[in-house]
Formats: C-alpha cells, sequence, structure tokens
C-alpha cells in the first residue's frame, strides 16, 4: 500500500498541468474541514493510505486504512460528498492475542453547503451534513446508519495564517450495537512557508463520549500540504494521542487531484 501511495504521490506531481484560477482547497489530511465547496461543474479527488497504533490492556492494535473522498459540485454553494475509509486491515496481538480483520470499509456519503464567504466575526462558514452507511465487509461493518452534522468554520489571520474550526454531532453506534449521540470538535492553525507549501497543528477530539460507549478519542496532529499546481496537492501528517481511547502514534500521506 505504502508503494501505491508513493507512486500516486509520483504520478500526480507529474500529471495534469494548472488549470483553474484559484488553487484548490482540500479537507485533508487534518480533521478540521474546509469551508469552500470545489465549484460547479468540478470534481475533486483526496485519497491516501493511513496507519495507526494503539496499545490497551497489554494489546497493540495496528491499523491500515486507504481512506478516499470524493467530492463533485453540484453549484457554487452545494457539493455531493461520497467517501470511505478504503480498504482496512487492522491486526491485534498481545497477551496470547493475535487476531486480524480486513475489507472494504462502510461508505459515508454526504453534502457540504458553503453558507457565508463572510460571517460572524469575518468567519467562512459552511455546513457538512453526512452518514456512514453499513456497506463494508462484515468483519469492519459499522453498526446501522450514522449520521453527523458539522459546522466548518474559517478565519483569516495576519501574515497569510489561517484559523479553522469544527464542532459537530454524530448519532453513533458503539461495538455492541448501542446507540449515542457523541461530539466533534477540530481547531487547527495553518501557516504558510511559500505560496505552495503549508503546514498546520491541530487539537482534534474525532469523539467526545461516555466511557461506555468508547470514551475521548483526542489527538494532537501536525503536517504539511504541497501544492504541485493549483488543481494537485500532496500531503503527509501524524498525530498522538491525548487520550486513553486514542490511537497512540498515526501517520498518514497522501494526494488530492481536481479537474
Amino acid at each position: 500500500m505504502m508503494r501505491q501511495a508513493l507512486l500516486c504521490l509520483v504520478l500526480g506531481a507529474f500529471a495534469a498541468p494548472a488549470g483553474a484560477e484559484e488553487p484548490m482547497s482540500t479537507d485533508r489530511p487534518d480533521v478540521a474541514n474546509s469551508s469552500d465547496t470545489v465549484g460547479a461543474g468540478r470534481w475533486q479527488l483526496e485519497t491516501g493510505v493511513a496507519w495507526a497504533r494503539q496499545r490497551a490492556d497489554g494489546t497493540t492494535t495496528a491499523t491500515w486504512t486507504t481512506p478516499v473522498l470524493l467530492r463533485i459540485g453540484t453549484g457554487e454553494r452545494w457539493e455531493l460528498r461520497i467517501g470511505s475509509d478504503g480498504w482496512q486491515r487492522a491486526t491485534v496481538h498481545g497477551n496470547g492475542v493475535h487476531d486480524e480483520s480486513s475489507g472494504l470499509a462502510d461508505l459515508d456519503v454526504g453534502f457540504k453547503y458553503h453558507w457565508q464567504a463572510t460571517g460572524p466575526a469575518g468567519a467562512s462558514l459552511g455546513w457538512l451534513v453526512d452518514a456512514k452507511l453499513p456497506t463494508g465487509a462484515r468483519a469492519v461493518r459499522g453498526h446501522g446508519v450514522r449520521p453527523g452534522v458539522m459546522l466548518a468554520a474559517e478565519w483569516e489571520l495576519p501574515q497569510g495564517n489561517g484559523l479553522s474550526v469544527m464542532p459537530g454531532i454524530v448519532y453513533d453506534s458503539d461495538d455492541a450495537g448501542r446507540r449515542y449521540a457523541s461530539g466533534v470538535l477540530a481547531v487547527s492553525l495553518d501557516h504558510p512557508w511559500t505560496p505552495r507549501a503549508h503546514g498546520f497543528v491541530e487539537v482534534a477530539a474525532e469523539q467526545l463520549a461516555a466511557r461506555a460507549h468508547g470514551g475521548n478519542v483526542a489527538t494532537f496532529d501536525t503536517g504539511a500540504t504541497w501544492r504541485v499546481d493549483n488543481d494537485t496537492q500532496v500531503d503527509v501528517a501524524a498525530s498522538v494521542g491525548l487520550t486513553a481511547a486514542a490511537p497512540g502514534r498515526a501517520l498518514t500521506i497522501g494526494w488530492s487531484r481536481r479537474w
């Protein structure tokens, strides 16, 4: 999978020429999404390879995924979103246990609406509404439909810096099939090193829930993006867990392309 990801990055770096006047805006590799949509009639693919490791109760779980997101502009303010964690493989070992599970992950479908270019306190705002569907392989499939809604807010700061804040709520399901509501909150700070290269730091809670439903999953993330041209971007990011329920270490490398 890593060789395939590197091949995608090489092909992407030398692939299509710049076409759009405005540089593309992606929703990876950080957790906080952009408030922007891709634009009417535009298609954008964001994909990569991700690895995470979590240690708990004497066992270690290593998970590989190939996240992918297709964004289709149905209007200047609207986009259709179809995503998944792609092919997922998890290996658990320790305390005499060795278990493996793999397969295609559940589909995630929804839309984004760019609400305001300049909202309260000068923020650019966008709504994201989606639902995870139990469509994946049995070994990695979730329980039932899991809808969620999030608000993406972005501010332009001095010196080209940017601040992104994304609160949200998800109606989820745990391993026992019990339904519960959990919170989402991500705060990301973007810094331009050059016009093409940016770095970011982020604190993200992908789940804020009671311990009975898995507890809080919070991480500190950092990474970088490089814009090959206005329609092509490559990225890399790493994270460390801030709570016991979060993966202790995680890495991702990715490629995004707009048509």
